[in-house]
């Protein structure tokens, strides 16, 4: 849990210091170029000089290439710890994970602080770092392992619903506090958030897994094929028996692939949250800050929702067996298919904001999942599993996004209001089919 928080409130910290030197330094090379006149003595720009649409096409296109340049090392690193994750200490994994994260905060950093130096396109270079730990697909997934693992089973689902309400109350806090940070510079959340990143590393040192709780997971042995004992394999041993052990896994990750489909029909469907600022401030004629305070008290809400959701949605009691957390799943999709609907349909403030409030009650969709998961698995497996579901995710996302910012690309150049509903609509769909493949899990 600790883990988490830190690394949330790292990210909060310094995430939106960081998006708003990289637009002054795209701003920067900009006006150097157009008219340097409006650039100070002290290399600085008027925020509101950044905002035009030249400066913001170059700041987009930065970020997407960007994006797509650290998702093939981060999916490459993904695949590598798929196959070696029985065979190595997950605190190491997870060691890896942050290392790589730092180096990448720092690099990206760096350049951005040697704008003088050093092209704006060396940031494409970033995601290299990814090679080390995996990024966010193994981050993730390696950190759901060990609650798994530490957690018993019955009280998983109740676990990683608290452990999110905590995460994103965290990431609120942080963020208004890194807000407040910026007025006086720019740079002090930046370095704060860089700091606080490194305590992770000596967090994993305190990081026990119960012993007790691992009893609940099936368990047929971790020997290597070779006979020897874990402690005297080498690493080229360990290697050749974690691919072994892949390899003849391969009928119970089949039978994973249900659950790997759900996830990636899900997480297409919840896709429209990555237009869905531009999406209300071009529907309704508000700016982004009028969007983003609508945002943040849905925020607010699912902070207080999360603890009590399995009770709210009719649960007797919080601690969800194995069909109780598949029974979440279900009713989580019904609530996105209809909050999503919903948006497409909104004439006005007041049905947006009761669709944003129905579309909170389905947050509870990847916890439950990951919990049915966790319990029917051996206890070696689940790291494995829980990567290729990350990986599954993130598939989903980068797909997701791709349409649905065509979709709103193509609506939004056209006058028709039910157009505009187009991509909600899209969404909607993935999530019945998401809806229909869940009725299959067993």
């Amino acid at each position: 849990m600790a883990i988490l928080v830190v690394s949330a409130m790292s990210s909060g910290l310094a995430g939106t210091a960081l998006l708003r030197l990289l637009e002054s330094d795209v701003c920067r090379d900009y006006y150097l170029r157009i008219d340097s006149t409006l650039i100070a003595p002290d290399d600085s720009i008027a925020e509101m000089k950044c905002k035009g649409a030249a400066v913001q096409a170059s700041l987009s296109g930065l970020l997407s290439v960007g994006t797509i340049a650290a998702t093939v090392p981060a999916l490459f690193a993904a695949l590598i710890f798929l196959v070696v994750s029985r065979v190595m200490d997950k605190r190491l994994l997870l060691l890896l994970n942050v290392t790589g994260t730092i180096c990448e905060n720092l690099f990206f950093t760096t350049v951005l602080y040697c704008y003088n130096t050093l092209d704006l396109r060396f940031l494409w270079l970033n995601g290299l770092f990814a090679f080390l730990g995996g990024g966010s697909v193994v981050f993730g997934a390696v950190v759901q392992a060990m609650l798994a693992e530490s957690v018993p089973i019955q009280y998983l689902t109740s676990f990683y619903l608290f452990a999110q309400a905590a995460v994103t109350a965290t990431s609120l806090l942080s963020s208004f506090l890194g807000l407040y940070l910026m007025q006086q510079n720019l740079w002090l959340p930046v370095g704060l958030g860089a700091v606080l990143l490194t305590l992770v590393i000596p967090l994993l040192t305190f990081f026990r897994v119960d012993e007790a709780s691992m009893d609940q997971f099936p368990d047929h042995g971790e020997i290597p094929s070779n006979g020897h004992s874990p402690k005297d394999v080498s690493l080229k041993e360990a290697c050749t028996s974690a691919w072994e052990r892949f390899s003849q896994s391969g009928a119970s990750m089949k039978s994973m692939r249900l659950f790997m489909a759900v996830m990636f029909a899900h997480v297409i469907g919840d896709s429209f949250r990555s237009i869905l600022s531009l999406w209300m401030s071009k529907r309704y004629g508000w700016t982004i800050r009028e969007v983003g305070y609508l945002l943040l008290a849905g925020a607010v809400f699912q902070v207080l929702l999360l603890p009590v959701l399995p009770w709210v949605l009719g649960f007797k009691r919080f601690h969800l067996d194995r069909e109780g957390s598949l029974r979440l799943v279900r009713r989580s999709i019904i609530f996105s298919i209809a909050g999503s609907f919903m948006i497409g349909c909104s004439w006005n403030v007041v049905v947006i904001g009761i669709s944003l409030i129905v579309c909170t009650f389905g947050v509870g969709f990847a916890d439950g999942l990951h919990s049915c998961l966790a319990a029917g698995l051996e206890k070696r497996d689940i790291s494995q599993v829980f990567i290729c579901m990350s990986i599954v995710r993130m598939l989903g996302g980068a797909l997701g996004a791709f349409v649905t910012g065509k979709l709103y690309g193509f609506s939004a150049g056209r006058e028709n209001i039910w157009l505009m509903g187009l991509p909600m609509w899209v969404c909607t769909i993935m999530f019945i089919l998401a809806a229909l493949l869940s009725r299959r899990l067993q």
